[in-house]
């Protein structure tokens, strides 16, 4: 016999509580909010956008914050000067304060390495002094070449048993190719450096000369920038020299002023280049082309200036001379000052190779005073 079931008695006016219980509501997920609103003006503008979200995704993957990147046409974010649009970078709503910490934390460990990777030497108070004698140097240099030292000074090179005349000099140190191949007087490549045609060539080398060398006096120190000088300049002459084979005279300090500059901007370039690979964790894949012109910027402008004034059509350092008459002419030797650029970009590279022993006081100290030696040297070797 079943057991009745009794009827339960409800009291009016009082509802069930269990009757009006809500239903529970299924969780609702985890919204994706963008996050470089809040990230952008606390970092400011650090690097192209396109190149930082793929560097702070990566970091927030390596944390294991999930986020995502996406193409937002249209949209925008306010940065220091100027706007970043189209891109959003999202993460879940509750992670967002920590995923903003992440890649904050990121960059300023990023900036201390950049900080510490060339700290590089303060800029040389002896690198205008020094380019001053230098230019000093080559102006008593042509005075004594052409005669302009007064009687008494006329009295002595006499006595010395120095050559009397401007051409005398040039047939006995310049930069004669059939000498230097054939004969075997790589000396010329030195000596011809510090001979020229006229008061206009020697104007034009001391001036843009003189610019380059406190510019590399001043970063690279004086010695290590007199060394730079004087070797791309023999090297450039021997190239050219090389080159020609026979029946070309050259004379001037613009092969060695052309070299300055590659070697200058090659190592600037360079520098920027490592700081850049440092920056980024090794070679971006996908980098700007702004990227890529910031880095190569410095080495960009010395091939313009060789263009500009290596040519002759900036008015630039000339006299070099292709007829094989010495003194004669005042034709501009292209080649010579391409193969001193050439020449200083080679050497620029060997410098950043060995920057660390190059910034010794004793290296920088060693190479200048060996340079200037080795021009005393190649004179010797002239007039004897």
């Amino acid at each position: 016999m079943p057991f009745p079931l009794r009827p339960r008695r409800v009291t009016p006016g009082r509802a069930s509580a269990s009757s009006h219980r809500p239903s529970p509501l299924p969780a609702r997920p985890a919204a994706f909010v963008d996050i470089l609103p809040d990230l952008l003006p606390r970092l400011g503008h650090i690097r192209p956008l396109r190149e930082s979200l793929r560097l702070w995704s990566l970091v927030l993957e390596a944390r294991g914050v999930e986020h995502r990147v996406r193409d937002v046409p249209g949209s925008s974010h306010s940065l220091a000067e100027g706007m970043a649009q189209g891109w959003a970078l999202e993460v879940l709503e509750p992670l967002a304060p920590r995923a903003v910490d992440e890649i904050a934390a990121f960059e300023r460990e990023n900036r201390s390495k950049c900080r510490q990777l060339a700290p590089g030497n303060p800029p040389s108070a002896a690198a205008l002094p020094g380019a001053l004698a230098v230019v000093l140097g080559l102006i008593c240099m042509h005075g004594l070449t052409v005669g302009n030292i007064g009687a008494a000074g006329a009295a002595l090179v006499r006595r010395a048993g120095l050559p009397d005349s401007h051409d005398a000099w040039i047939r006995l140190g310049g930069a004669d190719a059939r000498l230097m191949v054939y004969f075997g007087e790589w000396y010329r490549a030195v000596t011809a450096l510090t001979l020229h045609s006229g008061p206009e060539h020697l104007g034009a080398n001391a001036c843009l000369g003189g610019i380059f060398l406190v510019l590399a006096g001043r970063e690279l120190g004086l010695g290590v920038a007199l060394c730079l000088t004087i070797l791309s300049g023999m090297l450039g002459n021997m190239l050219n020299a090389w080159f020609h084979g026979a029946m070309h005279l050259s004379i001037g300090a613009s092969t060695a002023v052309f070299g300055l500059l590659g070697a200058l901007t090659t190592h600037r370039t360079l520098v920027m280049l490592a700081q850049d690979v440092r920056a980024n964790h090794g070679w971006a894949r996908e980098r700007p082309a702004l990227a890529w012109a910031r880095v190569f910027a410095p080495l960009a402008a010395g091939v313009i200036l060789l263009g500009l004034f290596g040519t002759g059509g900036g008015e630039g350092p000339s006299g070099s001379n292709g007829s094989g008459e010495p003194g004669r002419g005042g034709r501009t030797d292209v080649l010579a000052h391409l193969f001193g650029f050439v020449a200083g970009v080679g050497l620029g590279w060997i410098l950043h190779r060995f920057s660390d022993w190059s910034r010794r006081t004793a290296t920088a100290w060693a190479l200048g005073l060996g340079s200037l030696g080795l021009v005393v040297a190649a004179w010797i070797m002239a007039l004897r």
